[in-house]
């Protein structure tokens, strides 16, 4: 069984007073956070940047079939990296299906993931909950962006693109409390996950780095 596995059912039987235990003894003020939530800002500008980008180039080729060499090549990388081809000229829905992709996902929630996924565990014979490694661990920028990438094309994750997907076309904001619940069907939690996720960000006021809307 691996590390991950794990440290997922632990955290199961922990349970929410674990949660609330540990996140109590960290403060919100961590600088660990402070950058991982300023990287996954700057990483969001990026993705909305090239989403900007594709709903443009998708303007422009569905209504005169036309391309710039320089859009086609950043189109063909974009869409190898996101995981899509299209299967045909002038393929609307592939166009549709990487805008999909390429989207913001809520620095909060990627936070309050990696807490519950790289966690804060509560040590042996100890009534306090103290981090495995003594510090807040920060992730280093290539596996937030890992995260965020696979948030954006694994099939595992493909509710979370569609609730995101419905909160665009009806103007909603993009928060966390919005899309956690779409996480649900990828753990043996249910909505506990979905509350467990609120609870990390509440106690430790990760969405100050999420858009203000």
């Amino acid at each position: 069984m691996s590390c991950r596995r794990r440290l997922w059912i632990l955290m199961a039987v922990l349970g929410m007073t674990c949660l609330s235990t540990a996140s109590a003894a960290l403060s919100a003020k961590s600088p660990a956070y402070a950058v991982m939530g300023e990287r996954l800002q700057t990483l969001n500008h990026q993705i909305l940047a090239d989403r900007s980008r594709l709903s443009g180039v998708a303007e422009q080729y569905l209504s005169s079939g036309d391309l710039s060499e320089e859009d086609f090549n950043w189109l063909k990388i974009t869409a190898e990296k996101y995981g899509l081809q299209p299967r045909r000229r002038g393929d609307e829905n592939f166009f549709k299906a990487l805008l999909s992709r390429i989207d913001a996902v809520p620095p909060s929630l990627a936070l309050a993931q990696g807490w519950l996924e790289y966690g804060w565990l509560l040590p042996k014979n100890s009534a306090e909950a103290t981090p495995r490694s003594g510090a807040a661990r920060m992730l280093p920028p290539e596996d937030m962006h890992a995260w965020v990438h696979a948030l954006n094309t694994e099939d595992r994750y493909a509710a979370f693109r569609r609730l995101r997907e419905d909160l665009r076309r009806r103007h909603k904001p993009l928060t966390a409390k919005a899309l956690a619940p779409a996480l649900e069907p990828i753990t043996s939690e249910g909505p506990r996950y979905t509350a467990r996720i609120n609870t990390v960000i509440h106690r430790l006021r990760l969405d100050r780095w999420d858009p203000k809307t």
